[in-house]
């Protein structure tokens, strides 16, 4: 029987046997009449044992078995010296910064810190030394200022009758087949539950594992694990729950994964497994009820006539070969409350029964296909959470949705959808806490009744919207990012914009505004992208955006008819890491307070987007001109730093100061008055990354580098991976960690000649 150390469960069973004693305390028993107290204890435990019928009545006869021995001076069961000897071995290879062990010098090791004792035989059935903050503020495990680490030694195999094993969120650091001679211990006869999940460990799956017959549940997600399924994993036949995601095994999947039929969940999400996963694979995995095989480079060949042994309720496939032909056997899943399907290469229309068969789905996603069709309404989808169906061939009307669905989030972009959105649109979706409709046909006007929406993110860019903004933002309190770029809107900004007190990103760049930028924008002071480019705006740009907008990290006002000086205190703009006025009418110099952009000064290495906080998906994205090109950035923004000045009416001399944005990828002064010298201190960046620099004009003097081997690398024409761009950009480095982070973002160049530049996504 296993008893649970901590304080929630103790108190439980602290409260129940108090109860039984008609004392309101169990903290320590009356030893004052030790034969009371014997007859007291053996009196409550035959009246617990002739209710064993509820586990706590078994708890409780437990501890009353406990306090007899105590009591009658026997021996403790907890005093098992080869145990305590494996524990205190144990822990002499720990390293313990918050001193977590520190109960660890008692003789019964059964009230030790994260264990917990088999209460009638005083074997040690569960040592739990999990991090107790698992995550930090920034998503990472804080492994250095909670948890425990060091070397995991051999005497851990030694607690034979060990059940459950939790080492997660502890820093190992070390090959999982050097565990070998731990898990050719006793404990392999023993353990049912071993979880290790983020725990730094590398190496491969030892053929050791499959001697672990009596395992259930087999945690080691989030780890450096390489190389290929071991056959042995095939002997552990009472297992449960596989859980591997998120390592770097590779190889095929053997048939004989399929022997395990006990196996209720398996999950092999992200990892670089490959090969044929065919109907021999799943065909004794009767119970199966939760499969995660995405982001692998699987062929899932299962024939149009398969029918399943298995009722799924989670069924995750993104990235695997599945396509072309929408697959049948889904049709017999009755039980399905989360499918993911994006990418898996399905060309075909959406069957009339997937829409009948899924009405209590929770999360759809089936984006980045080819999928063609309409969209039914979806009013008795009760349970929908999350619906993507994004970058597909989809058209018609948009559905409707049930009003009554809180927190839903919608991703209906890049498809075909047409005709005029419903007016009262708004009224209908109110609760959904993320709408994208972009890159669409839609047309009409935005109407009022959008005001009313809930969602961290609106999107609408890339439509055939027209007319004026609504002025109608007053109680949408919860807008994160708003985005109406790329339509036909007209008229000015709204004054009530800025009265969404949470709003972080504000797109609406490519229209036909017009007018002063209006002091209301002073107001939005959490704004940290403010794209007002492509548009008609005219006067001078606002002193008070460099005293306001403190949060700012990128601001473009590019192509607009901006006349006047350039603000010095623009500088104030601390954060700032893209600065885009290129092709107005400014005037005068550049400032020389410009040098003073902090985070133009270092190398961008972060990749956090704006809803990064507010568990939504979406990442910011706006037009960068680098090299004369226009280039769409979206995943790859927060590497970007730029300054673009260019075709302006900028005279005088480059201040010197700007030789200390080190971090900058690309400068352009180009199409300017600008004069004097450029002098070789204008490197940009490091020796080590490429950058892109414009400041050629027929009124400055070039002079000459002593690097003779920096050579300008030309922007690739056609179809290339975005981690070619990064490289040619942000250098080999970074390039790198965006590809490993997001392999299959293809940027899609046009003809560099040509002004305008696309990029096509693949929903990642």
């Amino acid at each position: 029987m296993i008893l649970a150390k901590d304080n929630a469960k103790g108190g439980l069973l602290a409260d129940g046997l108090s109860e039984a004693h008609g004392d309101d305390s169990l903290a320590s028993p009356n030893l004052d009449d030790k034969k009371n107290g014997v007859a007291s204890a053996l009196a409550i435990m035959d009246d617990l044992e002739a209710n064993a019928s509820s586990l706590m009545s078994r708890l409780l006869a437990d501890h009353a078995l406990r306090d007899v021995r105590r009591l009658n001076g026997d021996s403790i069961p907890g005093c098992i010296p080869i145990e305590r000897n494996a524990l205190l071995g144990f822990k002499e290879g720990l390293k313990d910064p918050t001193n977590r062990l520190s109960s660890w010098v008692d003789d019964d090791y059964c009230t030790w810190e994260g264990v917990a004792c088999d209460n009638r035989t005083g074997h040690v059935a569960k040592l739990d030394l999990r991090n107790p903050h698992p995550f930090s503020y920034t998503g990472d495990p804080p492994y250095d200022k909670w948890s425990l680490g060091g070397k995991i030694l051999t005497e851990l195999g030694d607690l034979c009758k060990l059940q459950h094993l939790d080492l997660s969120i502890i820093n190992i650091s070390k090959k999982l087949h050097e565990f070998d001679e731990v898990f050719t211990g006793c404990i392999r006869n023993s353990l049912e539950t071993l979880d290790m999940r983020y725990t730094q460990l590398s190496g491969y799956l030892p053929d050791s594992l499959g001697d672990f017959r009596m395992l259930k549940s087999l945690y080691l997600s989030d780890n450096s694990i390489s190389g290929s399924l071991p056959e042995s994993i095939r002997r552990l036949s009472a297992l449960e729950e596989l859980d591997l995601s998120f390592n770097e095994l590779n190889g095929t999947i053997l048939e004989s994964l399929g022997r395990l039929m006990e196996l209720v969940s398996l999950d092999l999400y992200s990892n670089i497994l490959e090969g044929v996963m065919s109907e021999e694979h799943f065909a004794n995995l009767t119970k199966l009820n939760h499969l995660s095989l995405s982001e692998n480079q699987l062929i899932l060949n299962l024939g149009p006539d398969w029918i399943p042994p298995f009722q799924l309720q989670a069924l995750y496939i993104s990235s695997c070969k599945l396509g072309p032909r929408f697959p049948a056997w889904l049709r017999m899943q009755e039980n399905i409350t989360d499918l993911d399907m994006s990418s898996t290469g399905i060309s075909d229309t959406l069957p009339d029964w997937f829409w009948r068969s899924f009405s209590q789905i929770h999360r759809l996603d089936i984006s980045s296909n080819g999928i063609t069709g309409s969209v039914p309404d979806l009013i008795d989808f009760i349970n929908l959470e999350y619906f993507n169906l994004s970058s597909n061939y989809l058209e018609g009307l948009l559905p409707n949705f049930n009003c009554s669905t809180i927190g839903l989030r919608v991703d209906l972009s890049n498809n075909s959808f047409s005709r005029v959105i419903h007016p009262d649109i708004g009224k209908r979706i109110s609760h959904l806490s993320y709408l994208s409709l972009s890159k669409n046909k839609l047309s009409g006007e935005i109407s009022l009744s959008f005001c009313q929406l809930n969602s961290f993110l609106l999107d609408l860019s890339e439509n055939l919207l027209f007319g004026e903004l609504p002025n109608c933002w007053n109680h949408s309190l919860n807008i994160i990012v708003m985005d109406f770029s790329s339509n036909n809107l007209l008229g000015s900004i709204p004054l009530s914009i800025c009265s969404l007190p949470n709003l972080e990103s504000l797109h609406l760049s490519n229209n036909n505004l017009s007018g002063e930028l209006p002091l209301s924008l002073k107001s939005c002071r959490r704004l940290v992208t403010l794209d007002l480019g492509q548009n008609g705006f005219t006067d001078g740009i606002p002193i008070w955006i460099g005293g306001s907008l403190l949060s700012l990290k990128i601001l473009s006002l590019r192509s607009n008819k901006l006349v006047g000086n350039i603000p010095p205190n623009l500088s104030r703009l601390s954060a700032l890491q893209i600065l885009a006025l290129a092709n107005n009418n400014l005037s005068g110099n550049i400032p020389s307070r410009f040098g003073k952009f902090n985070a133009m000064k270092v190398l961008q290495k972060t990749y956090e987007t704006i809803l990064d906080n507010h568990n939504g998906t979406s990442e910011d994205n706006m037009q960068v001109t680098i090299k004369g090109i226009e280039i769409g950035y979206s995943i790859l923004l927060p590497l970007v730093v730029a300054m673009d000045l260019s075709d302006n009416n900028l005279s005088e001399m480059i201040p010197e100061e700007l030789t200390s944005l080190f971090g900058l990828m690309s400068l352009n002064l180009s199409e300017n008055h600008l004069t004097g010298e450029i002098t070789e201190k204008i490197r940009l960046a490091d020796s080590k990354t490429k950058v892109w620099s414009y400041l050629s004009d027929h009124d400055l003097k070039l002079l000459e580098s002593d690097n003779e081997e920096e050579e300008v690398t030309e922007v690739p024409e056609g179809e290339v991976h975005a981690e070619e761009i990064i490289s040619l950009v942000c250098g080999d480095q970074a390039a790198e960690d965006a590809a490993s982070a997001h392999p299959s973002i293809v940027i899609v160049l046009s003809d560099p000649d040509d002004v305008g530049v696309s990029y096509a996504h693949d929903g990642a």
